[in-house]
């Protein structure tokens, strides 16, 4: 039953093996690959207060510049309710961790000399304050072993992509499946 009704979908039988059998081998190529992970990476000890609004990042930079605690700001206008009774601590991260999490904004508040006032940065979160209190290469903690495992295995992934010799034919057009009808 099942194998007929591939047809509604215009697919093949052969065209349904061919896709398990390369989603086979896709976790079978993951479940086999071993990352070659350092212990120890460098990482820094960062902080951050967020905000939805550029001109408010602004106004807590200046008191910040100030002399005002860097707890008391935060504390007071983070809206990172998950760091803001710790005052902003997002704790021990490396480069791929802030990066994930931030996008360029994280490399650039990974790059910042220890205890400097780094922002406002925009992210899809809003705008941030980032500072940099220690740097020093430190054991993976499971999270950070995590996404360099995974982002060791999307770097190898390329490589052998970019390293396949792939031949596109011309007439690949003429393989497609007609287009399926509205309503039918």
């Amino acid at each position: 039953a099942f194998v007929e009704s591939l047809s509604d979908f215009r697919i093949t039988e052969q065209d349904f093996r061919a896709f398990v059998e390369a989603q086979l081998y896709r976790e079978k190529l993951e479940a086999a690959y071993e990352p070659e992970l350092p212990d120890k990476v460098e990482q820094v000890e960062v902080w951050h207060i967020l905000f939805s609004e550029e001109e408010a990042a602004n106004q807590a930079l200046a008191r910040l510049e100030a002399g005002e605690a860097w707890d008391d700001v935060a504390s007071e206008l983070s809206e990172d309710e998950t760091t803001r009774e710790e005052g902003g601590l997002l704790g021990w991260r490396t480069v791929d961790e802030l990066a994930s999490f931030f996008g360029q904004a994280g490399i650039v508040a990974y790059s910042a000399p220890i205890g400097e006032l780094v922002g406002p940065l925009q992210t899809e979160s809003g705008w941030h304050i980032f500072r940099v209190t220690a740097r020093e290469e430190r054991p993976l903690s499971p999270t950070a072993l995590e996404t360099a495992a995974r982002n060791d295995y999307q770097r190898f992934l390329i490589q052998l992509r970019n390293e396949a010799e792939v031949t596109i034919s011309e007439d690949w057009v003429s393989h497609l499946p007609p287009p399926i009808a509205p309503g039918g």
